[in-house]
Formats: C-alpha cells, structure tokens, sequence
C-alpha cells in the first residue's frame, strides 16, 4: 500500500505553545479513538506514549486495539498528513476524538481486537513501528482506540500514524 500517512494524537496541536499532557488519572481511560468508515481501510504505521509522571508511579498499562463500540464524548481532533508532498487530500477516516480537552465516557468495548499491549514504567517512552507489509489493517467500520491505566495520575501524549 503507498497512501497518505496521516498523525492524530490525543491533545491539540501544539501552536505559539507545546500541546498540553493530559492526564491519565488512576482508573482505565481512553486517551484517543479514530472512526475508521465502511469505505476505506487504514494500516497502522507507528503508535508510541510518553509520561511525565509522579515518583510513585510505578506502572502504566497501555492499549492499542480496535473495536465495534463508540466513545460518544471527547473533544474533535484533526487528522495531519505526515507526507505534505504526496498530500492528496483529507483524510477518509470519518472522526478522531482526543481525550485533550475533556474525559471520555469510558465503554465496554465490544468485538475487542488487541493490536498491541504494553506495560509501561514511567517516566518512560513507548515507540512501535511495524515492519514493512506486517502493519495491522484495521476492519472496517471500527473504532481504533489507545486507552491507559495507571496506578497515579500522570502527563501523556499518545499518537497513532496511519496510512489510507
């Protein structure tokens, strides 16, 4: 597949300032979710965390996986072409809603569908690109979601890099 990388991350772009960490709190949280439609399918490139955090953290368990069910709250985010050479319009995926600005009303997911799973020990950073044609493809008409559980409430910046 040769697309369009696109970036979406889970608070606002940064402009005169840094984008803002958004805290994790100390239960399961959805930090960022993409509507992929029934029209289009996306491979997933790259997704990767990072947390500021507390001396007494001791662990963060973080999700990337797919899913039937919709977060129905959140703030509007906007899909960023990695690529602006090969830019060839905006992006098919339908929504991304960012935890950035407001908490999610966290859901059952339904049809879950691990893509990757990692334990995290703060303050750390967690990078995983796919190798060449072994990106998952996400189903269609899915929820792609990152989502986070910590012991204490730390700063995090998630992000996902897809291609269309």
């Amino acid at each position: 597949m040769s697309g369009t990388l696109y970036w979406v991350q889970n608070t606002a772009l940064g402009g005169a300032a840094a984008p803002a960490k958004v805290a994790t709190g100390a239960a399961i949280k959805s930090m960022l979710q993409v509507t992929v439609p029934s029209t289009v399918a996306c491979r997933i490139v790259e997704w990767g965390c990072s947390f500021d955090t507390p001396a007494s953290a001791s662990i963060v368990n973080v999700e990337l996986f797919g899913t039937t069910t919709v977060l129905t709250t959140g703030s509007a985010g906007a899909f960023t072409p990695v690529e602006y050479s090969s830019f060839s319009g905006v992006s098919a995926l339908t929504s991304c809603l960012q935890a950035g600005s407001g908490a999610f009303t966290e859901t059952t997911p339904a049809a879950y569908r691990p893509i990757d799973i990692q334990t995290v020990v703060p303050p750390a950073q967690f990078v995983k690109q796919w190798p060449l044609a072994r990106e998952p493809q996400t189903n269609f008409t899915t929820y792609v979601r990152i989502r986070v559980t910590a012991t204490v409430t730390c700063g995090m910046y998630a992000y996902l890099i897809y291609e269309e």
